[in-house]
């Protein structure tokens, strides 16, 4: 349990609660919610940025929101079963909009919202070497206003699936995933298929990834178009210092 309070000399001030409560029924089940309030002010690109198609306002107000969110965890050698409800209300939210294709985007005050969604998960160890997932989540938000078109806010993912396996053997590893996205706000579509590879050495990583394997187009913001395939390789590693 917590409580924040943030003051500001232009945006005033606002307290924010935060509550978490979690539950052991038994060794293989846990119960979980948490209740918790949020409050952002404007920032400097909000406010003030010019460009052809992004017009900031300086007359924007903070957005609040309050969330609330409950589930479960169950626990059945070999599988992690993850099941989550959540509501969200929001006021004043800020976000970038345009009525029409040809504007630019602007920052304004979209007013009251509420966003319901829930969420799957699923974990499976199928043996030493590796591991398979899958999950899915659906999210619908009723807004206020829905004369504009939203850049973030309003431009949810409605569905979301995605399955996915990892594994390691010796001195490799690797990541897959395939995931289908749904926006309902220009039914757009999403379908990327990622890869990454990985080799111990040097006291850390040599990888390979590829993104969007399957040269889809598709966009995660309107306008933004990804690449249709892309790939990165290189060595990492994390260095510690020791106590003096």
């Amino acid at each position: 349990m917590g409580i924040r309070w943030d003051r500001y000399s232009l945006f005033g001030s606002s307290l924010s609660p935060g509550l978490g409560l979690s539950w052991s029924v038994t060794p293989r089940l846990k119960l979980r919610s948490s209740l918790g309030g949020a409050f952002r002010v404007p920032s400097f690109t909000e406010l003030y940025y010019l460009a052809p198609g992004t017009v900031g306002n300086k007359d924007l107000k903070p957005e609040k929101a309050l969330s609330l969110e409950g589930g479960g965890d169950l626990f059945l050698s070999p599988w992690r079963l993850s099941l989550t409800l959540f509501h969200r209300w929001e006021g004043e939210g800020i976000d970038w909009v345009r009525r029409d294709p040809q504007e630019p985007w602007r920052a304004e005050n979209i007013g009251k919202a509420r966003v319901l969604g829930v969420s799957f998960f699923y974990e499976r160890s199928c043996s030493g070497f590796f591991n398979l997932w899958g999950g899915y989540s659906w999210t619908k938000v009723d807004a206020e206003r829905n004369d504009v078109f939203s850049r973030y806010a309003r431009d949810t993912v409605r569905h979301h699936l995605s399955l996915g396996m990892k594994g390691k053997m010796g001195r490799w590893g690797y990541v897959a995933s395939l995931q289908y996205k749904y926006r309902p706000q220009g039914e757009r579509t999403a379908l990327p298929l990622g890869l990454s590879v990985t080799f111990s050495l040097w006291g850390g990583e040599l990888f390979l990834r590829g993104e969007n394997l399957l040269g889809r187009s598709y966009e995660e913001v309107p306008d933004v178009p990804l690449p249709r395939r892309s790939f990165q390789a290189g060595w990492s590693a994390r260095f510690s210092s020791g106590k003096s």
